[in-house]
């Protein structure tokens, strides 16, 4: 049986930056080894209790560095012997893992875009109307504007507005619509995830791609994050990999995508009075209605068009 010697303390570094452990590097000295050649570092890799992705317990704390890499190489030419160099990265990056992973959940980055957006709602999900009286020809309809003569002078004028000829004293309203420019989020989430025995990569892929979240999730209602790319490529597409201390465990890198809409991702349909080619005011949704059980007969209807997933029960993702 092989004989491991960890830590040596001539190879033994670590990187620390803004207070924070981001690497580390170990050697291991095996001895034992009864392969030769590629054998023997092929040997020494299985003897090791470490494999990709564990993370790195010191002193019972847990830090944020996962095993990334394991080097051997054989010493002095003597094939009984072999150096183990285990780099440690932290584990925001391309190796952390999306299922199992050893800190219980997933690290996530953040970004945000601006998107242009029109509703006929404000801030508050109330809908936008307006309204008007026309002019019916009488002193209460009046205009002032001022009047500059060829001289300069100013002279301010009083004028009585003409009846409309189509609507005179009349009071009309009308729905309204507003463009606005609002910042929405959108988080990235990448690592590495073993397939299980039946799994095929697009499997995850089609779970998670244009799907809605069906929980309050990373602090949004539901239905308010959509899953908007989900790529992937294979890492270890032949299954001889030791990930997570997995053997034979096909792995692919993937990166998902989310972005934010506050106001949710299920489009409105709104009737429009085919007279004025504007929405009326004061539509009822299905929530005011009486008959909530005929939603056919209300002015707007939220139409879910999105399939709703638990992603947290895809991948563990913090928050």
């Amino acid at each position: 049986m092989a004989e491991i010697i960890i830590d040596r303390v001539t190879t033994l570094s670590a990187q620390e930056r803004y207070g924070t452990l981001v690497g580390m590097t170990r050697q291991l000295l095996i001895s034992g080894l009864t392969e030769t050649n590629f054998g023997a570092l092929l040997e020494a890799l299985n003897e090791l209790n470490f494999a990709p992705g564990d993370a790195l317990v010191y002193d019972n704390k847990k830090t944020m560095l996962i095993l990334a890499e394991r080097n051997p190489s054989i010493v002095g030419g003597d094939p009984t012997k072999a150096e183990v160099e285990l780099i440690y990265e932290h584990a925001l990056g391309d190796g952390q893992a999306l299922k199992d992973n050893p800190y219980g959940e997933v690290l996530l980055s953040s970004s945000s875009s601006l998107q242009q957006i029109r509703t006929n709602k404000d801030n508050k999900g109330n809908q936008i109307f307006l309204e008007h009286t026309y002019p019916d020809g009488t002193d209460t309809y009046k205009v002032k504007y001022t009047k500059v003569d060829k001289d300069g002078n100013e002279t301010e004028v009083t004028e009585t507005l003409p009846a409309d000829p189509d609507f005179p004293g009349e009071l009309k309203q009308q729905s309204g619509e507003i463009e606005v420019t609002v910042p929405q989020e959108i988080i990235t989430v990448q690592g590495l995830y073993p397939l299980g025995a039946n799994e095929q990569p697009f499997d995850l892929r089609k779970a998670m791609i244009n799907h809605v979240n069906d929980q309050r999730w990373q602090g949004g209602d539901a239905r308010t994050w959509l899953c908007i790319s989900a790529d992937y490529d294979w890492y270890n597409p032949i299954g001889s990999s030791k990930f997570l201390g997995k053997s034979n465990s096909k792995t692919v890198f993937y990166t998902f995508q989310f972005q934010h809409n506050v106001d949710g991702w299920d489009p409105d349909v709104i009737f429009i009075d085919p007279r004025t080619g504007k929405s009326p005011p004061a539509l009822q949704t299905v929530e005011d209605a009486e008959d909530k059980e005929k939603p056919d007969y209300v002015g707007i209807r939220t139409v879910k068009w999105y399939s709703e997933q638990d992603f947290d029960e895809k991948i563990l993702i913090a928050g």
